[in-house]
């Protein structure tokens, strides 16, 4: 959502961003999503990670109610 400043946009419309850099009101698109795609290795890390992660939350909460 924009908001008028004087005589100016201040914030975002649409697909545009409005902002102030230095002594100059500028106006840029946003960016897009991308077109990034995960590979199967990266994929297999990631669940990898998210797996220990969750051991370790089980080993905190664990160790936390013994010495917490």
């Amino acid at each position: 959502m924009a908001i008028i400043q004087g005589k100016y946009l201040r914030g975002s419309v649409g697909n545009y961003a409005f902002r102030k850099v230095g002594n100059r009101n500028i106006i840029q698109s946003k960016p897009g999503r991308g077109t990034v795609r995960q590979t199967e290795a990266t994929r297999e890390s990631s669940a990898e990670f998210g797996l220990a992660s969750t051991a370790g939350k089980m080993l905190r909460y664990a160790f936390g109610n013994l010495y917490g």
